[in-house]
């Protein structure tokens, strides 16, 4: 096994253990987009709603991949919310070193909106290409404002993105079917 295989490993049991959620699987492959909702926890009786592969465009950056923002929701074993991310996927052919700290921005028709991450990206290489990924807390209202902006952009570090109808589409289905509160 591979090094960076054993590192995706390392990660996946990480967030599995701190938030329930894992990295996308696939994310180089011409899987399409889904939703994916996980069984219960036999211990803790958590349910993790994750989505995958919702790619936003990217402006003005031409030896990049993707990014992909998808949402995530862990339910406890009562249904209550007990955890919302997004987490960015970025796959190009150079490093970007996502830092900890302030380095998500999406600006809704004029209003700025900042994640922050406690922690720096996960860097591996899969398939030859450069893949970093990161989670961001995000709340109900926040994923509203996405979804009912007219104009939604924004920049991971340096990487600026669009919204297109079909992302926000996809962010309102989660809110409509997923998001129990």
């Amino acid at each position: 096994m591979g090094n960076s295989n054993r590192a995706v490993i390392v990660l996946s049991v990480c967030l599995f253990v701190i938030c329930g959620c894992v990295p996308p699987t696939g994310i180089l492959s011409h899987s399409a987009y889904e939703v994916s909702i996980g069984t219960r926890d036999v211990v803790e009786g958590t349910l993790v709603i994750k989505e995958r592969k919702n790619a936003v465009k990217v402006l003005k950056h031409p030896k990049l991949q993707a990014v992909q923002l998808d949402l995530c929701l862990t339910y406890d074993k009562n249904d209550s919310l007990i955890d919302s991310k997004v987490y960015a996927n970025y796959v190009a052919e150079t490093w970007m070193f996502i830092p900890a700290g302030e380095t998500l921005f999406i600006v809704v028709d004029g209003e700025k909106m900042s994640f922050s991450s406690p922690f720096e990206s996960f860097r591996s290489v899969h398939s030859g290409k450069i893949v970093e990924f990161i989670g961001y807390d995000i709340s109900r209202v926040q994923v509203e404002k996405v979804v009912a902006g007219t104009i939604v952009q924004g920049k991971l570090r340096f990487v600026e993105f669009e919204f297109s109808d079909i992302n926000k589409q996809r962010w309102s289905k989660i809110l409509t079917e997923n998001w129990k509160n």
